[in-house]
């Protein structure tokens, strides 16, 4: 995509056609051990290095992920021992809704942790997160955040809508952002909500 991009939960910014101007990783230490957790909980692991989806089976869900996302995935298998190099997030999904909570178990471990969907918790560098990318994405092309809308679905676009001029959240976002934003679309993203948006506003 030829456009300015904030990924990895604000752990990597992009300017094209300069490409990355920010981009921090979770030391492969501390990424073993998140790692190691979910295993030892048995639960599905996901690592991204690079763009690239790293697994440990070549199953559905990783499978139908990659074609919907259009993301490449490479099986390792126990990820703990495939994965050798610094990683810039890792999604540990649990059986059940978790609503953020976080296990003790991940406590200690040097890495932030939020969450973007109900069932799960994305782990990412230390500091990063979604509003201190878009903060350096605005220094990257000299605008103020009051002329910045966003959209977010999730709890973890919270600090990210407080940021900007304008945020809005989606009408099918998670209920605790709901419970703590007013601005509320009128569509869900099924039914093409950000159009809605953009349309209304331009």
């Amino acid at each position: 995509m030829e456009i300015p991009l904030v990924a990895y939960n604000g752990g990597r910014v992009v300017m094209p056609p300069k490409g990355p101007v920010y981009s921090v990783k979770i030391p492969l230490k501390e990424a073993k051990r998140v790692i190691q957790y979910g295993e030892e909980n048995n639960l599905y692991v996901k690592v991204y290095i690079d763009d690239v989806l790293y697994v440990s089976e070549d199953d559905e869900a990783s499978r139908e992920f990659s074609i919907s996302n259009g993301i490449d995935y490479q099986v390792v298998g126990q990820l703990s021992q495939g994965i050798n190099q610094d990683v810039n997030m890792i999604v540990l999904y649990y059986p059940e809704e978790i609503y953020g909570r976080v296990d003790p178990g991940l406590k200690d471990i040097d890495v932030t942790i939020t969450m973007s969907t109900t069932n799960s918790l994305d782990v990412i560098p230390k500091g990063v997160a979604k509003d201190q990318g878009l903060r350096l994405l605005a220094r990257e092309l000299r605008v103020s955040s009051e002329s910045i809308l966003a959209v977010g679905n999730s709890m973890n676009d919270l600090e990210m809508l407080r940021y900007v001029g304008l945020g809005i959240a989606m009408k099918n976002a998670d209920e605790r952002l709901l419970r703590q934003w007013p601005l509320i679309s009128q569509y869900t993203n099924n039914e093409e909500g950000v159009y809605h948006i953009l349309k209304y506003l331009l």
